[in-house]
């Protein structure tokens, strides 16, 4: 559905997804009320006629794709309600699970591959035992995840590690990318050689005229050579 909205031309202010997971984790909090599977949150701006005729062209996209729910609502108060538990999506997976560790991930793939990588994190939920959560901005293929582990429990906190590193992989299989908006850092170093190749290279040569010296956020993007 996220694929062919944008093939077709609809042009939503936003277009975000939270996976059943995360979707449940908000309703406990803000009390949504709202089918607990992977769910489109859509937004159109414009004359009311033109938003209309868009959402049309959704609703019939939804049932091509056999969507199990289609709501709409003008009010902003539900607006709000809904766009508030989006950004507060991972306050809400941290509410769910107190005291537990988080790891957090962050790709981009291809929009017409979105759906096939969101699937696959339940995918490697399964594999490694632990909850994975899938949100993020669909409309430009940028996926956020969050692996829970429990750093009392031998192994887990590796597993989960394990888990998010997999997503990785999978994105950039797909022809994505491993950061969508949250850099680098250093949990992501040791996938920049897969992604850029032979440019990695060129990328150190640059931080060595700009940074000769090394001491601007040193040790971070590149893995020691």
């Amino acid at each position: 559905a996220v694929y062919e909205s944008v093939r077709y031309g609809l042009e939503p202010s936003a277009l975000e997804i939270l996976d059943a997971n995360t979707l449940r984790a908000s309703n406990r909090q803000h009390n949504l009320g709202l089918r607990e599977t992977p769910t489109l949150f859509v937004e159109f701006h414009g004359p009311k006629a033109g938003v209309e005729d868009q959402l049309a062209y959704l609703k019939q996209i939804c049932d091509d794709n056999h969507c199990q729910g289609y709501d709409v609502s003008f009010e902003a108060e539900r607006r709000d309600e809904l766009w508030r538990a989006r950004s507060e999506a991972r306050d809400s997976i941290k509410f769910a699970h107190p005291g537990k560790a988080m790891i957090s991930g962050d790709v981009c793939v291809p929009i017409s591959r979105f759906g096939e990588v969101v699937e696959y994190t339940q995918e490697v939920s399964a594999d490694i035992g632990l909850p994975i959560y899938a949100f993020g901005h669909a409309g430009d293929g940028n996926i956020h995840t969050e692996v829970i582990a429990d750093r009392s429990i031998p192994g887990e906190l590796e597993r989960a590690v394990a888990g998010s590193d997999a997503v990785v992989r999978r994105a950039l299989d797909v022809g994505g990318t491993i950061a969508g908006e949250h850099g680098i850092g250093v949990a992501k170093a040791e996938f920049m050689a897969a992604e850029h190749g032979p440019a990695l290279a060129l990328m150190r040569q640059i931080k060595a005229v700009i940074d000769p010296k090394n001491i601007m956020n040193p040790g971070k993007i590149f893995l020691p050579s």
